[in-house]
């Protein structure tokens, strides 16, 4: 009996629709652990603060732990599998993310560089939130320095997911910023104080579980599939072209 051969983009179709049930499994497990913390925050049924988002240590926490340390599994497993080591560079930034999330490195180092900031603060912040966003753009600085470089040296798969996950990634970094700073400034009621901190941490969340399923997808197959492709379909040429992206993607 001769078997057909299945053409790659069908492959690729195929394999898409069965990782989204890897998708939704992660946001499901996402949308539980909200769930947990908005009963133990506003019930007496769970006695319990290792449930809550804003627990450091806490079961959401490891649970973003993982993913984290899953992302940087795979993208070493890219590094490996596409023979580069423009890779990397990404490595390092989802290893800092780890690293910051389990000891709280932004955190701490704001609040050393505290006493060196005497500027009146704007919107209401506290001068800790302050020193918080300079380390953080600080890091952030350095580690797109890196991103840069292999982004200019490496190929064009390599570019096309960078891309990709340049722009999932800042939307989570906005989104954490944006709800961190209305979490710590405005106080207008402990549930719009509440709905800001889910906000924050539940986006975080959700975002972490798009780009470990992006990541995962990429993983296995060598294609170089647009999973997001209006990301170049929308780029003005001009841009594309300083960005050295194919017209033809």
């Amino acid at each position: 009996m001769i078997q057909k051969k299945i053409p790659p983009q069908y492959t690729i179709k195929i394999l898409k629709k069965r990782l989204l049930l890897f998708l939704m499994l992660l946001f499901l497990a996402d949308f539980v652990f909200i769930a947990l913390h908005s009963i133990e925050a506003l019930t007496s049924l769970i006695e319990n603060d290792l449930y809550s988002l804003y627990k450091d240590g806490g079961y959401s926490e490891i649970y973003q732990y993982i993913k984290w340390f899953w992302i940087i599994i795979l993208i070493s497993y890219l590094s490996i599998t596409n023979k580069s080591i423009h890779y990397g560079s990404w490595v390092l930034i989802f290893t800092y993310i780890l690293f910051d999330d389990a000891f709280e490195i932004h955190e701490n180092l704001g609040r050393n560089i505290t006493e060196y900031l005497t500027f009146l603060q704007p919107l209401g912040l506290r001068i800790q939130d302050i020193g918080e966003l300079v380390i953080s753009s600080f890091a952030g600085i350095i580690l797109l320095f890196f991103i840069a470089f292999s982004y200019m040296h490496g190929n064009e798969r390599f570019r096309k997911i960078s891309r990709d996950m340049f722009v999932l990634l800042s939307v989570s970094a906005f989104m954490s910023i944006f709800f961190d700073i209305a979490h710590s400034s405005i106080h207008i009621g402990r549930i719009t104080t509440g709905i800001f901190g889910v906000a924050e941490d539940g986006g975080e969340m959700f975002s972490a579980s798009l780009m470990l399923y992006y990541i995962f997808f990429q993983s296995l197959t060598n294609q170089n599939d647009d999973t997001f492709s209006f990301i170049d379909n929308f780029l003005p040429n001009t841009l594309k072209k300083s960005l050295k992206i194919p017209d033809n993607q």
